[in-house]
């Protein structure tokens, strides 16, 4: 997924390999939030492959819930609630509420080596926004074997290990969440990452099962 963290130049090769997926703990992950964090650490891996640590941060609303691991199941709930609502009704209460929160804020991004910040920037909102760290940080912690009762602990940390079976590559996350309430049921949240990619011998790339 390339991009993610600098501007595509008219020389980037355009058959450049796009992240396919994941084998974590025995099971293969080829979902949205596989091909990121695959992507993000690619990208790291080619273009700044002297950070040591990458920092997201972004406000957002609610709590980290085990719904948000298949968003489409509580989206299939949400419509089947209104075949019993008043349309007219339904659709006053989610204008109401687009209105009230407004578009979901921008995630910031900073690269490190060591204490200098090598990248301070935005990321873009069609790969990433603050709904969808949400998403992203729920499969970090549902992938590090971390309970759904501690995803809203104000400090957590955990590590995730992934191969990439088509590329040989071995990836390693290591991960800490510093989390700060605000205003109005907001919580800042920033998600650190000390990234790591190697190359992966044959006999260690593959899984027994298949999976999301």
């Amino acid at each position: 997924m390339p991009g993610l963290l600098r501007d595509i130049g008219d020389d980037d090769p355009l058959d450049r390999p796009r992240a396919g997926g994941l084998w974590i703990g025995g099971d293969f992950f080829a979902n949205a939030a596989a091909k990121f964090w695959q992507g993000l650490l690619d990208e790291l891996t080619e273009f700044f492959p002297n950070c040591s640590l990458i920092e997201l941060s972004a406000p957002s609303v609610g709590r980290l819930e085990p719904d948000l691991l298949f968003p489409e199941r509580a989206l299939q709930r949400q419509l089947d609630d209104l075949q019993f609502a008043d349309p007219t009704l339904a659709l006053a209460d989610a204008l109401a509420e687009l209105n009230l929160m407004g578009p979901p804020s921008p995630v910031q991004a900073r690269l490190f080596e060591g204490r200098e910040t090598i990248l301070s920037r935005t990321m873009p909102p069609e790969s990433l926004d603050a709904e969808t760290f949400s998403y992203l940080l729920a499969w970090q912690f549902q992938w590090a074997g971390i309970p759904a009762t501690r995803w809203n602990e104000l400090q957590l940390s955990g590590i995730v290990q992934g191969k990439a079976p088509d590329r040989e590559r071995m990836y390693r996350m290591t991960f800490s969440l510093a989390g700060r309430p605000l205003s109005e049921g907001l919580i800042a949240r920033s998600f650190s990452l000390v990234p790591r990619v190697t190359t992966a011998t044959p006999a260690s790339v593959g899984g027994e099962r298949n999976r999301l």
